[in-house]
């Protein structure tokens, strides 16, 4: 099963009063606490699953650092020429790039203390679970990460 493994990171921070994607979290810029978990995440799952899951990485950003530090670690970063869509475009941007994806997980990039180790359990559950879409949840609340198997892309890439 190929998953592509969606850091959306280009969203306006509005209500927070600048860019909170690169405000300083424990001594690095919130983004990239996300982008390493998914970063381990991918090299985990490739290492230890003998073929039968394949993760890759793509960032959708608008943002220069974002770029910058993504090309510097061999990722696949997209430009989100219309961030004010709302993140359903850079929900759409990942996706069109990723068809040939089995399933597409989608990550915020302002969740910080996100666990790779999370991110993995979820991802394994999902494969072997069947079911076409999913999401973490704490107690009631459910939540991103999300992923979705192929046949809702064309559904996703209404939005």
């Amino acid at each position: 099963m190929k998953t592509d493994l969606i850091l959306m990171a280009a969203g306006n921070s509005r209500r927070f009063g600048s860019n909170k994607l690169i405000y300083n979290v424990s001594g690095k810029p919130m983004y990239q606490h996300v982008l390493e978990k998914l970063q381990e995440t991918k090299a985990c799952i490739n290492q230890n699953m003998g073929g039968k899951i394949r993760v890759t990485l793509t960032v959708v950003t608008q943002f220069q650092e974002i770029v910058r530090y993504g090309e510097e670690n061999n990722l696949q970063v997209l430009l989100n020429p219309q961030p004010d869509r709302g993140i359903s475009s850079s929900l759409q941007i990942g996706l069109q790039a990723n068809l040939n994806a089995d399933a597409v997980l989608f990550c915020v990039a302002d969740q910080p203390y996100i666990s790779s180790e999370s991110i993995i359990k979820f991802i394994l559950e999902f494969a072997g679970s069947g079911k076409g879409m999913g999401c973490v949840a704490f107690g009631k609340t459910t939540g991103s990460p999300c992923i979705f198997r192929k046949k809702y892309y064309n559904e996703l890439l209404k939005l």
